[in-house]
């Protein structure tokens, strides 16, 4: 089934209901909260936060509500705000992806990437957790992370988990999305080298699913550097038999590519690190390595269990690339829909902002995905301008233009795919936050 914008929007709705239903598990006080009409109810507090832009509170309040017949205070909204607990715009996240739609699948498996990205926050020197203390003359900040499991096909947020600065730890976290994680098609796991652990990669053979992550080069210090491998530049190793264990008679071992010991003090959920009797000492976790040659003088080293039959080294390389995905996704986030410019020094707040910005950039990928590449006169396929397109949806989501206009107004304004072309990556310093006292009007 293909969706628009009209059963984006009908589906959206029914979640909110069904989350409306479950109110008391969301709430500070159960059987208390959100129950005398008021002005921002329940689902309007979280429409509210999904369509919030750059502006102070009270001019963001002035523009969605300027054509009603009063126009609520922000300490009207935050009273509102401060009995709604965060983990119910999580869980609206959850329920929306489950959205009717044609799945996009590579070779019959959904492609999934994990990435960590960070975020300055308004200055709070009360919160220890994401407090910085400040390097070299640096004036402290504070800071969070949003963790995100992106499809890269269908561009959606199929998870998301944030956490302050000194509760960081990016394999943890999603070891546990994989805990609840559930797929009714086999799923490829897309990495960079801070989630190519041993123990990363036993969880996701547990559930029956696949990984491609990128580890440091063999010329590093690297895992990869301590197994026996081709002297080749380029190669594809397979390690079928491959087990790992805790016990130090391991440390001898003569072949690293069949027996390998883990350290007491390395994070691995499937041994103990106290032996015990009729304990399983030994786990198999076979495994292939690949070397690609990336330019001239650069490689990059991937571990995954893909077969090496349907999954070739020129396919491997491919799906690497597309993990980009889930990077220009945290920038959209940030600067197109705004979540560097959040409006609270409260966490809870803060969180609150960024799952609602983060069902709002599913919202607008629900909405355009009939909006299919066409070719143009010159040959190129075209895509959705996603600035654009952000935009207009959140009009759409206002019920300010309809359906035919947000098409036609999209369509007319896509971006052509030159495949070809590419930039020099430039990095740039982490943004400070955004004062309070300096936003748009």
């Amino acid at each position: 089934m293909k969706t628009n914008a009209k059963n984006t929007f009908s589906f959206f709705e029914k979640c909110l209901s069904d989350l409306e239903n479950q109110i008391a598990d969301f709430v500070t006080h159960p059987g208390k909260d959100f129950t005398r009409h008021r002005l921002f109810d329940f689902k309007t507090i979280i429409k509210t936060l999904m369509t919030l832009n750059g502006k102070t509170m009270d001019n963001e309040l002035i523009d969605l509500f300027f054509s009603k017949d009063h126009i609520p205070s922000d300490s009207a909204l935050i009273q509102q705000r401060n009995k709604l607990r965060y983990d119910a715009l999580h869980h609206l996240l959850k329920l929306f992806q489950q959205q009717p739609s044609e799945t996009q699948l590579y070779k019959g498996y959904r492609l999934l990437a994990i990435d960590g990205s960070g975020l300055n926050i308004a200055d709070n020197k009360d919160d220890a957790d994401s407090r910085h203390l400040g390097i070299g003359g640096k004036a402290p900040f504070n800071e969070i992370f949003i963790h995100a499991l992106f499809d890269v096909l269908q561009q959606t947020y199929v998870d998301l988990c944030i956490t302050k600065l000194h509760k960081n730890n990016e394999p943890r976290v999603f070891v546990n999305m994989l805990k609840d994680f559930k797929s009714s098609v086999p799923v490829i796991f897309l990495g960079d080298m801070n989630y190519s652990t041993f123990n990363i990669m036993a969880h996701v053979q547990t559930i029956n699913q696949f990984y491609l992550l990128r580890t440091k080069d063999i010329t590093s210090n690297g895992s990869a550097s301590t197994f026996v491998l081709p002297k080749e530049d380029v190669f594809d190793l397979s390690l079928p038999d491959l087990t790992l264990t805790r016990l130090h008679s391991a440390q001898n071992s003569k072949d690293n590519n069949l027996l390998r010991y883990i350290t007491r003090d390395s994070t691995f959920d499937f041994l103990s690190t106290r032996s015990k009797e009729n304990e399983n000492q030994f786990f198999p976790l076979p495994l292939r390595i690949v070397r690609l040659k990336i330019s001239d003088d650069k490689f990059e080293t991937i571990y995954t269990n893909l077969d090496p039959l349907a999954f070739p080294a020129s396919v491997i390389k491919q799906l690497y690339s597309l993990r980009w995905g889930v990077e220009t996704s945290f920038r959209r986030l940030k600067h197109t829909l705004g979540i560097i410019y959040t409006h609270s020094k409260k966490a809870d707040f803060i969180f609150q902002e960024i799952f609602a910005k983060a069902i709002m950039f599913n919202f607008i990928a629900f909405c355009t995905a009939s909006i299919v590449q066409q070719k143009g006169k010159k040959g190129y396929s075209y895509t959705v301008n996603f600035s654009i397109a952000a935009n207009l949806c959140k009009k759409f989501f206002l019920e300010t233009i309809d359906l035919l206009k947000l098409e036609n107004s999209v369509f007319r304004r896509m971006n052509p795919i030159r495949p070809s072309k590419s930039h020099k990556r430039i990095k740039t310093k982490k943004n400070a936050f955004k004062s309070f006292m300096y936003r748009v009007a």
